[in-house]
């Protein structure tokens, strides 16, 4: 069940207005509870957090770096260590669809698409993925800028004419 509105009222004479209770879990937003929201958030991200002591065990990780704000080398070198683990490889464009499909799809490549109902050949270029990344974007030679790119399933009536991307 979701909520809509707000639960309290401007000029209703409920004692909560002007708090972050009001704002926030009774989602009023009356200039005294916009007031006590925005107080709220200039307090909690202007103190400053208490330095983290050398014996604390959570000095020399990621969290110290993060969350408590320790510049040290220990935890700048962990900080690190923890980005350049979970940093994903940057794969090329299409790359999930070409090793799904197994076609040869590259933006740029030509291709050649068969309608249904009357079985016409039209030819166009491959432009780009949807954002998944298991579509791709086709403009069909002849068409104007105007008009926008057409989304295709990889497999479906698509015959791939160029095999190697052009680089």
């Amino acid at each position: 069940m979701t909520r809509t509105g707000s639960l309290i009222h401007p000029g209703d004479g409920d004692p909560r207005h002007g708090t972050m209770n009001g704002y926030g879990n009774l989602r009023c937003s009356c200039v005294d509870c916009r007031a006590a929201a925005a107080e709220y958030q200039r307090a909690a991200t202007a103190a400053p957090r208490p330095p983290l002591p050398q014996s604390d065990p959570r000095h020399g990780t990621p969290s110290a770096y993060r969350w408590w704000k320790c510049r040290c080398d220990t935890c700048r070198a962990a900080n690190a260590a923890a980005a350049a683990a979970g940093r994903p490889v940057a794969a090329r464009p299409g790359q999930s669809l070409r090793s799904f499909y197994g076609v040869p799809a590259y933006i740029g490549g030509r291709v050649a698409w068969t309608s249904v109902p009357d079985m016409t050949r039209r030819v166009g270029t491959i432009t780009g993925f949807d954002r998944e990344g298991m579509y791709l974007l086709i403009k069909f030679d002849g068409e104007g800028r105007a008009r926008r790119r057409a989304r295709f399933h990889p497999t479906d009536r698509i015959e791939y004419l160029t095999e190697e991307p052009r680089l």
